[in-house]
């Protein structure tokens, strides 16, 4: 029997919760995407194609190792691999960049390669926070979910070639022994959170509105909030700070005033279940929760 072609418009959002039955009175609805993605502007279009970093000349940093978490930084990428963490240009030659007693005023490249590396042995999947500041590359956090690990600080200056940068390096003392897997900035605050050992509480960093302030300075006029659920991911979102945890989503507001910020739920039945579950689209907020 010859068959006939049918057009069908692909619209209407993914949409995960109306039943089968419904979904035939409306077709066009998706409820699993592959190579497709949801449009902002309505529908879905289809995933731009990859390209090799590096090209055919492309090299893994770390060797074999298992990449942990990719951050586009200044003019090339950051690659968190095995227990290290690297900076390329172009894809093909990485410079290890976890290295100890950085100076505070930087080191020129000769001095930070000399260096010896920052021991990171426990370091799992990274979460990365930039902040632009009045730098042109800006500064580059980087948090994990790996246990006894602290944030680890990033910046570099200069361009051209390597040799003629400049690098500072370090890592962030929170709070005692706690290591927090997730970070976001907010409103020039650094925000962390989800340490194993508080998994409830986020921390908040100095701001740097403050003249001499450093966005990596939690002991002075920084602060902590503790909430009733497990942080599984931060987002700063236009005013307010969204704080997604495993059952439950808040909201921080008014984090540069003392006297008025306060933590107030958006959803109390509601949770995430990681913090790559969300994403801003189209100047809205979006997130997937757990099946059921």
């Amino acid at each position: 029997m010859a068959s006939q072609p049918y057009a069908l418009a692909c619209e209407g959002g993914l949409d995960k919760s109306s039943s089968s039955f419904e979904l035939l009175r409306r077709p066009g609805s998706a409820t699993r995407l592959r190579n497709f993605e949801v449009d902002v502007a309505g529908g879905y279009r289809r995933v731009n194609g990859f390209s090799v970093f590096g090209g055919d000349s492309a090299a893994r940093p770390n060797s074999s190792n298992q990449v942990l978490g990719l951050h586009v930084y200044a003019d090339g990428v950051i690659a968190c691999s095995g227990t290290n963490i690297y900076f390329s240009l172009d894809g093909t030659s990485w410079l290890q960049i976890n290295r100890d007693s950085v100076a505070g005023g930087g080191d020129n490249y000769s001095t930070f390669t000399g260096r010896s590396a920052l021991a990171r042995t426990s370091q799992g999947k990274a979460h990365f926070a930039t902040y632009e500041g009045d730098t042109a590359y800006g500064e580059v956090i980087i948090t994990d979910e790996g246990s006894g690990v602290k944030p680890f600080y990033f910046k570099m200056t200069g361009t051209g070639a390597l040799s003629d940068r400049t690098y500072f390096a370090d890592e962030i003392t929170v709070s005692g022994t706690v290591y927090p897997k997730f970070c976001t900035m907010h409103d020039k605050h650094l925000v962390v959170g989800g340490a194993a050992t508080a998994p409830n509480t986020i921390y908040y960093s100095d701001s740097a509105k403050t003249t001499g302030a450093d966005i990596d300075d939690f002991a002075n006029d920084g602060g902590a909030i503790k909430l009733d659920d497990q942080v599984v991911g931060l987002k700063s979102f236009r005013d307010d700070l969204i704080i997604f945890c495993r059952n439950s989503i808040w909201k921080l507001s008014n984090i540069n005033n003392s006297t008025t910020i306060a933590v107030t739920p958006v959803t109390q039945n509601i949770g995430c279940l990681d913090g790559k579950s969300m994403q801003e689209i189209g100047g809205d907020l979006v997130f997937l929760a757990p099946d059921g």
